[in-house]
């Protein structure tokens, strides 16, 4: 990741409760001013969940000044495009984005400004960071990544299932990465996968 201006960028790693993507200079916090309001852009994907209530919890009991500038694109291509108009305009010290499509569509537009990305399931193979190491580009943040295996066995301890199925969304790459893995384990269980747009075909068929 490039020197930022803004030491803040790394303090949000260890606020958010979740698996740390990257490790910074331990000296970058003491250059912050804590006597600065530190001013964030939040956008959202499908709006608020337990991961920004985490997140502001956390900065809030740090020892610097925040306030926050939520923006909801409710799963929208197009209102998303306009929070970024918006969010170019204004004078934010950082933005904070929840999901890939989110984030892909963020980074795609703002080079400059310190970028958070949280519940981003495979940041490398969706092209928003360069690798594990580095990210190369003006974002850091964490993966919400949990083998597909490892899921089904902890599943299966809570209920005796033998039959499961996998519900993906085929705009989301992500989900569809999911849907497949799923498939391709054997944990004496058999799964199906059931794509959203189908199940939305066969509904208007029948209206």
């Amino acid at each position: 990741m490039r020197h930022l201006d803004l030491p803040l960028t790394f303090l949000l790693l260890s606020c958010i409760f979740l698996w740390p993507v990257f490790s910074t200079a331990s000296t970058a916090l003491a250059q912050a001013s804590v006597e600065k309001n530190f001013k964030i852009a939040m956008i959202t994907w499908r709006g608020e969940t337990a991961a920004e209530l985490g997140f502001m919890e956390g900065l809030r009991k740090s020892r610097y000044k925040v306030s926050f500038k939520k923006y909801h694109a409710d799963q929208d291509r197009a209102q998303l495009s306009k929070i970024i108009d918006q969010i170019q305009e204004a004078a934010f010290d950082l933005i904070y984005v929840f999901g890939t499509t989110a984030t892909q569509a963020v980074l795609s537009r703002i080079k400059e400004k310190p970028v958070v990305f949280n519940i981003v399931n495979r940041p490398v193979e969706a092209g928003i960071i360069a690798s594990w190491e580095s990210s190369g580009n003006n974002a850091t943040g964490a993966s919400n990544k949990v083998p597909v295996r490892q899921q089904l066995r902890a599943l299966k301890k809570v209920i005796n299932y033998s039959r499961l199925g996998v519900i993906y969304n085929p705009r989301e790459q992500n989900s569809i990465k999911i849907g497949r893995a799923s498939c391709r384990e054997r944990v004496e269980i058999s799964v199906v996968a059931v794509s959203l747009k189908k199940q939305r075909k066969k509904i208007k068929n029948k209206e």
